[in-house]
């Protein structure tokens, strides 16, 4: 019997530049059988041709293109806004709390992770009463 290691089977071959590399260098893991770093290469100089300006000028002459991407451009903008608002900065600080306390509870610091869920019930009660004001 043949025992692989198991940094090997975490790793594939990209058949374009033909290097052997981690599955985090793919994108969708097993999906794609071209390197982050090839498939962004080809993407770049494909957006460079004549060939890709006029498909992409066909298709924003089909009707209703342009004003839907005007309008999801529009609503990307407000909606990255959202985190500058006090229930977005919440937000935001509870999602960093629990993601620490994971990193805490994995390591073992038992004193740590207790503080976190402390701070991640402080925060959504912060949150509920931010909420509770503004309805």
């Amino acid at each position: 019997m043949i025992v692989i290691p198991e940094d090997v089977q975490r790793c594939k071959k990209c058949s374009r530049c033909k290097e052997i590399q981690g599955l985090s260098q793919f994108r969708n893991d097993n999906t794609s059988s071209w390197c982050r770093t090839c498939a962004n290469e080809y993407a770049r100089r494909y957006r460079k041709t004549k060939r890709y300006r006029e498909v992409m000028a066909r298709w924003l002459e089909k009707p209703g293109v342009r004003e839907s991407r005007r309008q999801s451009s529009k609503k990307s903008r407000r909606d990255h806004q959202w985190w500058k608002t006090p229930v977005g900065k919440l937000s935001n600080a509870r999602s960093l709390a629990r993601y620490r306390l994971k990193q805490y509870e994995r390591s073992g610091n038992e004193a740590a992770a207790q503080r976190q869920r402390v701070r991640i019930e402080v925060i959504t009660a912060e949150i509920q009463r931010v909420v509770g004001l503004g309805q």
